[in-house]
C-alpha cells in the first residue's frame, strides 16, 4: 500500500541564525523538553505540555560560539552539553 506521512508545523521559536544541530528531546511525565542550538550561539529549551499544542520557553543560554551538534543530556541532572 501507499503510505504517506504528513509533516506539519505546530509551533516555532526564533533562533536568529540557521540550525544545523538535531534537537535533544526529553520525555517527561506530562511534557516534552526540546533543547536546540543555532549558529548564533543561542541554545533554548522549549517545553510542550501534554495536550496543549504549543511550547513555552523554559530557559536559554548564549554561547560564545555557534552550535553545530546536538545537545547531550548528562545523566538525570538538569544539564545539557552541546558544541
Amino acid at each position: 500500500g501507499d503510505q504517506r506521512s504528513i509533516i506539519s508545523e505546530e509551533w516555532s521559536h526564533p533562533m536568529e541564525k540557521c540550525v544545523d544541530a538535531a534537537p535533544l528531546i526529553v520525555q517527561r511525565q506530562s511534557s516534552i523538553l526540546i533543547v536546540i542550538g543555532s549558529h548564533s550561539g543561542l541554545v533554548v529549551c522549549m517545553e510542550e505540555k501534554e495536550g496543549e499544542g504549543f511550547a513555552t520557553l523554559k530557559w536559554f543560554s548564549r554561547l560564545s560560539h555557534r552550535v553545530e551538534t546536538a545537545a547531550v543530556r548528562v545523566g538525570e541532572e538538569k544539564t545539557a552539553v552541546c558544541g
